[in-house]
């Protein structure tokens, strides 16, 4: 089991110990300079796109041997990319210390999530891409926050379960009455209710000068943990993974593991955290010394994992037809009372998404909602009709089937949100096959 191994491109191997280097200042192998030589850069510069990690990497590119480096061309492109994101990235802080500037001016207490809460742990911050400011407010300010920054430039675009997005120019804030979604059951009680203390644990930290309200360590690896949790089953990248092998680099004080490691066990987020960060030790060559309590991890679920970040890209961005669909059969860990997703469970969990889907697609949905069952025929009728004229491509099942097993197989080895050792429980998830359904699951992504 332990030898298990997946196939790692040489473009792959090349990016991960690019990162090693740049985040980590580990020495390249022979290998990698071996692959270098035989590598078209081109794809590396895509993969490192495609993942959002191009501008991690640029620097440790240009300390290369030169008869390794990409040609003039393709350093051009990754300078253009770095020098965009890094822009970009000095404009968004600016504008977050504003948004900060005006919720306290409102007396609106926030902490920032994610992003530069994140970044504040890389060794130049500048060059990890950020996306948009996530913002924690207590939930009896959100409205009176939305009304500062509508009165500020910003304009409300929608609500989501647990956040308010707000757009300004090319800036997204997403105003956070939770930190993120928690499971309906004791273990996500337990997690809500401990994410509670998020504003009394906060810590001021610093990016180019410009110092903000964060997470604790001990909720920030909750909050980085749970985020990914919640976009593992649509896919993340190499981006969220260095994301969590630099807080854990940056904050291996023993007192915090004795402590956050209990409640990791506690919530079923143990096992998750340890593969995350032996993935760092195997793969960008995190030491081993900082993180001991992760070591017993089979490499085996290291290496699925490893895969499904390869297949995904940053949030799903490489996925294939196929890979996008089985989202809809899988849930991205299994329920915690020791059985597995029966037919009636995923049954109920594609006429979920193709709800959510059709109430996205079609508003007036909102205000009649008992018109919802005509839409779960109308839909996959124009989807059959679409690729019956060849306006849609058709949908694999064999291969969509190969994806579902291959999720549920990292699911059970993940063990998310899972309180108790059931080593012993090898049941197969099962999955169903009724092509009444494949349609419908396809439709859902148009």
């Amino acid at each position: 089991m332990s030898n298990y191994k997946i196939s790692i491109t040489n473009t792959n191997k090349i990016i991960l110990e690019l990162l090693g280097n740049s985040l980590l200042n580990n020495n390249y192998s022979q290998q990698f300079l071996d692959a270098c030589s035989l590598n078209n850069w081109q794809e590396v510069f895509i993969e490192a796109v495609v993942h959002n990690v191009e501008t991690l990497i640029l620097q440790s590119i240009l300390n290369l041997p030169q008869d390794i480096q990409p040609d003039k061309n393709v350093v051009d492109k990754w300078r253009n990319s770095t020098i965009f994101r890094v822009l970009f990235n000095e404009y968004l802080m600016s504008e977050q210390n504003n948004v900060l500037k005006c919720l306290k001016e409102a007396s609106i207490d926030s902490v920032i999530l994610k992003g530069t809460s994140v970044s504040c742990f890389y060794p130049a911050p500048k060059f990890r891409a950020l996306g948009d400011i996530d913002i924690l407010i207590n939930k009896n300010q959100c409205e009176a926050a939305i009304d500062v920054l509508c009165k500020n430039g910003y304009v409300f675009d929608h609500k989501h379960d647990f956040h308010t997005v707000v757009k300004k120019d090319r800036v997204i804030v997403e105003l956070h009455n939770e930190v993120t979604s928690f499971p309906d059951n004791d273990v996500g009680r337990l997690l809500s209710s401990e994410l509670k203390n998020v504003f009394i644990r906060s810590q001021q930290y610093k990016v180019n000068q410009i110092s903000f309200p964060a997470p604790s360590p001990f909720d920030n690896a909750l909050i980085l943990l749970l985020h990914m949790q919640r976009h593992l089953n649509k896919g993340i990248g190499l981006r969220q993974l260095c994301d969590w092998i630099m807080f854990v680099n940056c904050n291996s004080q023993p007192e915090l593991w004795n402590e956050l490691l209990p409640f990791l066990d506690k919530t079923g987020l143990k096992k998750f955290a340890a593969v995350l960060t032996k993935m760092g030790v195997l793969f960008l060559g995190l030491d081993s010394r900082k993180c001991t309590w992760c070591l017993e991890v089979d490499n085996k679920t290291c290496y699925m994992f490893l895969r499904e970040i390869f297949n995904s890209g940053n949030m799903g961005r490489k996925r294939s037809l196929e890979d996008s669909v089985s989202v809809y059969l899988t849930d991205g860990y299994e329920k915690a009372d020791r059985i597995t997703y029966s037919k009636m469970d995923r049954i109920k969990r594609i006429f979920m998404n193709l709800g959510k889907s059709a109430k996205r697609d079609f508003p007036f949905l909102k205000k009649c909602p008992v018109l919802l069952p005509i839409m779960f025929l109308y839909i996959p009728l124009r989807y059959f009709i679409r690729m019956i004229i060849g306006k849609r491509p058709r949908l694999d099942v064999g291969k969509l089937l190969k994806e579902v097993r291959r999720k549920n197989n990292l699911y059970k080895e993940l063990k998310i949100f899972q309180t108790y050792s059931h080593h012993n429980v090898d049941q197969c998830v099962q999955v169903l096959p009724h092509f009444v359904f494949e349609i419908p699951l396809k439709m859902v992504l148009l």
